[in-house]
């Protein structure tokens, strides 16, 4: 019994030390790129991979958990296989970026959330300014202040009621009822510039770089003159309005 013992022993010693030779000189002297995998199973790198002593086609295949995945076309998130590549962990949780964000190590439905002070809030149907969340998205800060600006306007660090102030000079109008000119505020909307003098174009009317009372103020070779009351003929000569030009 012991002999037969023995001569078993013997065979699967023999049997172990052909193996350990025959993986060895494919190892050696086989094809180009091929591993071993598992005990008996070998892999062509270039086409292959292999996770846990298994073999898989393609060559991005990883360990998650207990099991394996293709990272082309699904992800590992705290050792569970999801499909797709658009999973991601927050605080523990997994969570799909394309349709939930992780703010503050919380999942919440929706790709807008971002962090506002201790807190989160939806970008897209908010705003956080100086760390408070105000609905809307239509807010900004001026001077450390926060402010709706579809109601007011910042000019020069001051808050003002309504959404068209500009800064004039060093201080600020209304664009919607004055005009700016030369740094100086003028109220109405008709005030332009000639030859560095602001005129009421209502009322006045530049010509040749000169301001004249009234309008329809043109010039007639190098002539200014009044269009109600007289005529240009030719652009040479001057004639009143009634008059005929020969």
């Amino acid at each position: 019994m012991a002999k037969a013992v023995l001569k078993y022993s013997l065979i699967a010693i023999v049997l172990v030390f052909i193996i350990a030779l025959v993986w060895i000189a494919y190892s050696m002297y086989g094809p180009q790129n091929t591993y071993h995998c598992g005990t008996f199973s070998s892999y062509d790198a270039k086409t292959q991979n292999c996770c846990l002593g298994i073999v898989y086609e393609g060559t991005d295949w990883k360990q998650c958990g207990n099991t394996c995945y293709d990272e082309d076309t699904s992800d590992c998130c705290n050792g569970v296989i999801y499909p797709g590549n658009t999973w991601h962990d927050c605080n523990g949780s997994c969570y799909n970026f394309q349709t939930e964000s992780c703010c503050n190590n919380a999942v919440y439905s929706g790709t807008g959330w971002m962090a506002c002070g201790s807190t989160c809030y939806d970008e897209k149907t908010s705003d956080c300014c100086n760390g408070e969340i105000y609905y809307g998205n239509s807010w900004n800060i001026c001077n450390n202040t926060c402010y709706d600006t579809q109601t007011q306007d910042c000019c020069r660090g001051t808050l003002y009621n309504g959404t068209s102030w500009k800064v004039c000079g060093s201080t600020c109008y209304d664009e919607k009822t004055s005009d700016c000119c030369n740094g100086e505020i003028y109220y109405g909307n008709s005030w332009n510039i000639c030859n560095n003098t602001c005129y009421d174009a209502q009322a006045q009317d530049c010509c040749r770089e000169t301001v004249y009372n009234g309008t329809k103020w043109d010039a007639c070779n190098g002539v200014c003159y009044n269009s109600r009351n007289q005529t240009c003929c030719n652009n040479r000569t001057l004639i009143n309005a009634t008059g005929t030009c020969r």
